[in-house]
């Protein structure tokens, strides 16, 4: 892409402004809940060694959890099961019993999961095969509504011509947490019979009246085929939303970017038809839009669009990583700062500076059991050539620390990194004391760390039975607290 497009695409950019509001977690302990099954009893702890006794003899079938405080769960017997939410103190029935399918003595659940949640409400979905529900429940008044949303494997968010769904990741809450915003299946006909069309919905939470804020509609009569992606950001006051459109007649493929409000306005971004139908790729975060033309190949341009200051950053790559004549594939492009943009390729991860100067950070750890950027996107966790796992701290531009092993999983939590070679072999580095934890090799699976460096595990301190059991670990003392003997995390 040449300059003079990017500043063509500066001034559609220009268009809009919105401004973006962090929300932040005033909670200060971290509440877990566990289950025993020699007596059912269910528990909450936590890190401070606090346990109480919520329940007994239930089975627990799954939790999930709404935040630091609120945990859902679902608890029964062989029979039949019920929501629960479950406080450090108390555990209150939400749900009425639900009749389950019997598979050698358990209900036949594949799972549940938030979605989202601005408190005091919560969206979740619960699924088995391929049929699922979406519930809204408020933790406060402690009810449960159905909501008439279809949809299909959790984790997406795509409609299509042929028979479109709707999926959790295409729901947000408003700031105000007043109104919940998604896309969902409409009943209206189109060229490949009914329910294949998407409208963006607005629920008013207080009274359950909802409208219609946008529909979507057939660009053309010989419309062969049709695909629409929609991905909000934080709050969906605007999404970002890509047409794939197949014809009859030239010029045969089309997709077009553009943005969606919760207004229902629209505002066209960049297209692509023909042989270069897949030619722009666009992200959006809450803070930015970031442009990318696939088809590049000199004088490459990434366009960082800023909302809350209407204003644009234009980064320039280097030959070597120009989008056309290279393999690998960009899959993420992130803002860390005003002067370095994060490159994920098939290949490995890339800091690209705003004077054009390209770092590698090092390539991924295989498939879905390796958590490579943390949520707050300040933690990357990377292999080099040779095979040394580096921890960079992505807003200081540093390594942490590296070592060199074979890997199964890792995963990022509030306060550390945790890298696991085996069950009962980890490596856990602190955020807060700025180093990396030596951990006795009794507990089989450290699953948190809280302030001071404690440690929450499944396992065994030396000498104790049994082995399936809660302990705390204070690293720093060095010592094991029981904490739930039989007790196993849900």
């Amino acid at each position: 892409m040449k300059l003079k497009s990017c500043h063509v695409l500066i001034v559609v950019l220009l268009l809009f402004a919105a401004s973006v509001k962090a929300q932040n977690s005033a909670d200060d302990v971290t509440w877990y809940w566990a289950w025993r099954e020699s007596d059912g009893a269910v528990f909450a702890y936590n890190a401070n060694g606090d346990v109480n006794t919520l329940l007994e003899n239930t089975i627990a079938y799954h939790l999930t959890r709404v935040d630091d405080q609120i945990g859902l769960a679902m608890l029964g017997n062989s029979e039949s099961y019920a929501l629960y939410k479950l406080t450090p103190t108390t555990s209150i029935q939400i749900s009425e019993r639900f009749e389950g399918i019997l598979d050698q003595d358990e209900i036949y659940v594949d799972g549940f999961e938030v979605a989202i949640s601005h408190f005091p409400y919560v969206v979740m979905t619960a699924w088995a095969y391929r049929l699922s529900e979406v519930w809204l429940v408020n933790v406060e008044a402690n009810t449960l509504e159905r909501l008439d949303v279809r949809v299909d494997y959790p984790g997406m968010c795509v409609s299509s011509l042929y028979g479109g769904l709707a999926f959790e990741s295409c729901m947000r809450f408003s700031e105000d947490g007043q109104k919940l915003r998604y896309i969902a299946r409409s009943d209206a006909y189109g060229p490949y019979g009914s329910g294949n069309l998407w409208t963006l919905r607005e629920r008013i939470l207080s009274s359950g009246e909802e409208r219609e804020v946008y529909r979507q509609t057939i660009p053309r009569p010989d419309v062969r085929y049709g695909r629409v992606e929609c991905h909000p950001d934080q709050y969906a006051d605007k999404w970002l939303c890509e047409s794939h459109i197949e014809y009859d007649q030239l010029p045969y493929i089309e997709t077009q970017h553009w943005l969606l409000f919760s207004d229902g306005s629209t505002l066209p971004l960049v297209s692509g038809v023909g042989n270069e139908y897949m030619r722009w790729n666009v992200y959006l975060s809450d803070r930015n839009l970031i442009f990318l033309d696939e088809y590049c190949e000199i004088s490459c341009h990434i366009v960082a669009y800023l909302y809350q200051d209407a204003r644009s950053i234009i980064f320039t790559l280097p030959e070597n990583l120009a989008p056309k004549t290279t393999r690998g594939y960009i899959h993420y492009l992130r803002l860390l700062d005003d002067k370095r943009l994060l490159i994920g390729r098939s290949e490995g991860y890339y800091i690209l500076d705003i004077d054009g100067s390209l770092r590698s950070l090092g390539r991924t750890l295989c498939c879905h059991l390796f958590e490579t950027i943390s949520d707050d996107n300040q933690w990357a966790a990377l292999l080099d050539q040779e095979g040394i796992l580096r921890l960079w701290n992505l807003t200081e531009d540093q390594i942490e620390f590296e070592t060199k092993g074979y890997w199964w999983s890792t995963f990022f939590v509030e306060n550390g990194f945790f890298a696991n070679h085996e069950p009962g072999d980890q490596m856990v580095y602190s955020f807060e004391s700025r180093r990396l934890l030596e951990l006795p090799q009794s507990c089989y699976r450290y699953f948190d760390i809280s302030s001071n460096d404690v440690l929450l595990c499944e396992g065994s301190s030396p000498g104790s039975d049994p082995e399936n059991s809660i302990y705390r670990y204070d690293s720093i003392a060095g010592e094991f607290d029981l904490l739930i003997e039989g007790g196993q995390r849900f």
